[in-house]
């Protein structure tokens, strides 16, 4: 039920596993946030700005979107520059690279360079904190009873402080802090209402710079959309589900709006 990136992979995944599986999408595109729509001549994309760890073959995420595509969908490269952050006339890049962001970001707060470091060890740090978190989630109950606690406690220390919170146990520099925090529409809560994990999540996801769907990003669901075809399975737009029937406590249809 729906068609966004979520529910396009599961039902990619089950169609190379051999299933015919049936999408159905309320709204007249399929895609979800990486659907489009067109005015006068011009496409605009709704959800997708950047997507990062594309470019590396041996990346998680590449390999996903190969798989669930056909290694059909390519990516641009969009270039040194990732990210801009404008604080009223001042402009501050974000240059993909580790090291390229450390010393970009240095070269506007010189005497801030320990702290600029200390910001990329503490992301990493969290990032690296957050796989044990959800390698618990994968376990069952009792064993995660046992053991689970120690393989949480340590993602809780980052989770549970705001982006704010974090960056001034490392600088007290409100300028630096606006910057390093300047990505933080990608998640939708400023700095002082974020988790920080969620803020390392999405600074670490670009370090490596930022990448666009060939064709824009509406190619995302149309390449799924064939794997899933191929398995004998479609994705029906303008189909609104009312209901899940279950019966004996199993799902065993939908009934749909009309």
């Amino acid at each position: 039920i729906g068609s966004g990136m979520g529910s396009l992979t599961t039902a990619a995944i089950l169609a190379k596993e051999g299933q015919k599986v049936l999408v159905l999408e309320r709204h007249y595109i399929a895609g979800g946030f990486t659907h489009i729509f067109k005015r006068k001549g011009f496409e605009w994309d709704v959800g997708i700005h950047y997507i990062g760890e594309v470019q590396r073959e041996s990346s998680v995420i590449k390999k996903l979107f190969d798989y669930i595509t056909d290694a059909k969908l390519q990516w641009a490269d969009m270039g040194a520059i990732y990210d801009k952050i404008i604080i009223g006339k001042k402009e501050y890049d974000f240059k993909k690279g580790v090291q390229n962001f450390k010393d970009q970001i240095t070269g506007y707060f010189p005497s801030e360079k320990e702290a600029i470091d200390a910001y990329v060890a503490t992301v990493f740090r969290a990032i690296k904190t957050s796989q044990k978190f959800y390698m618990d989630k994968a376990m069952s109950p009792v064993l995660s009873k046992i053991i689970g606690g120690k393989m949480r406690n340590p993602f809780y220390k980052f989770s549970d402080k705001t982006t704010y919170e974090v960056l001034k146990t490392i600088t007290n520099n409100e300028e630096l802090i606006k910057v390093l925090t300047g990505q933080y529409g990608d998640y939708g809560l400023p700095p002082k209402q974020s988790s920080f994990v969620m803020h390392a999540a999405v600074a670490r996801h670009y370090f490596a710079g930022g990448s666009f769907p060939i064709g824009g990003s509406s190619e995302i669901a149309k390449h799924t959309d064939t794997v899933i075809e191929n398995a004998g399975g479609t994705i029906l737009i303008s189909a609104e589900v009312d209901q899940i029937i279950i019966k004996n406590k199993k799902a065993t249809g939908v009934r749909m709006k009309d």
